[in-house]
C-alpha cells in the first residue's frame, strides 16, 4: 500500500490545476466543464486553505475552504476532490477532520458546502459527517449543506 501524508497549503497553483484536471470527471457535471480550472486553481492557491492529501509526490486529494471571514466566522468548503484510485479509504475523513480542527482552533463557528443534487454519495457522505441540508432552493440544482462547530473544549 502507498504511504499517504497530509499537509496544509504545501501545493502550488500548478500541482493544485493538475490535480483538478485529473479528478474533473469525477465532479457531477464534470468540473472543466462549468470552470475554468486555471484561474480556479489560481484563486484556491491565493484565497483558501488546502488540506492536502499526497502519495509518492503527488497530490491525491483536496479539501479547498475559505476560512477568512474574520466577522462571522463561518467558512465555506469550495472544492473537495480526490483521485478515484484512492476514494473510499477514510481519506477525505481525515482531510475533512484536519479542516475541522483547524476550524474550532481558528474559533469558526460553522462550515457550508453546495453539493450536486444528483450527487447523492456525497450528499451521503456529507450527512454522515454531520452536516444538514439547509433550506432547498426548489430551482436550484444544488444544495446548500452547512456543519455547525462545536467549540465547547
Amino acid at each position: 500500500m502507498c504511504e499517504i501524508s497530509f499537509s496544509i497549503n504545501k501545493a502550488d497553483k500548478e500541482v493544485i490545476e493538475k490535480h483538478l484536471f485529473e479528478c474533473s470527471n469525477s465532479f457531477i457535471p464534470p468540473l472543466e466543464s462549468y470552470v475554468d480550472i486555471s484561474a480556479y486553481s489560481e484563486k484556491l492557491k491565493k484565497f483558501a486553505i488546502s488540506f492536502e492529501a499526497w502519495s509518492n509526490g503527488q497530490l491525491i486529494s483536496l479539501i479547498a475552504c475559505y476560512l477568512n471571514d474574520e466577522i462571522t466566522k463561518k467558512g465555506f468548503i469550495t472544492n473537495v476532490s480526490t483521485f478515484p484510485t484512492f476514494q473510499n479509504k477514510g481519506i477525505v475523513s481525515h482531510l475533512l477532520q484536519n479542516l475541522i480542527d483547524y476550524a474550532i482552533d481558528k474559533e469558526y463557528v460553522s462550515i457550508s458546502l453546495q453539493v450536486n443534487k444528483m450527487n447523492t454519495k456525497a450528499i451521503s457522505f456529507y450527512l454522515n459527517k454531520g452536516f444538514v441540508l439547509d433550506e432547498e432552493d426548489s430551482t436550484s440544482e444544488l444544495y446548500k449543506m452547512y456543519l455547525i462547530i462545536d467549540n465547547s473544549e
